[in-house]
């Protein structure tokens, strides 16, 4: 397997012990998104952000719901600004973490 699969397949194993019941399909799927190959996962995770690796993740599936799960988008269409966007939805979001979380 390349160095490239290997970082995903890793940022994707981190994602599914934060939040198991998200499901393996869907944390491969972001971590192919999200992940920058070139660089090693715990820099990817960490880097200049200053976050754990949970936080991360949660920050990665947060846009994901935001953006399938929840109206944001057709809030945004609707022009609402983008911070007044996430409020209006972040209940959503939250609620959808809280149940793929353990």
């Amino acid at each position: 397997m390349e160095r490239t699969q290997q970082r995903t397949i890793a940022l994707a194993e981190e994602m599914a012990k934060c939040l198991p019941s998200a499901g393996w399909k869907r944390c491969l799927a972001l971590a192919r998104e999200r992940h920058d190959p070139t660089r090693p996962v715990s820099v990817n995770i960490v880097g200049s952000y200053g976050m754990t690796h949970e936080d991360y993740i949660r920050n990665l599936f947060a846009a994901k719901i935001r953006h399938e799960f929840t109206p944001y988008d057709a809030y945004l269409r609707n022009g609402f600004p983008k911070e007044e966007a996430r409020k209006l939805v972040a209940p959503l979001v939250a609620q959808k973490l809280r149940e793929w979380s353990i």
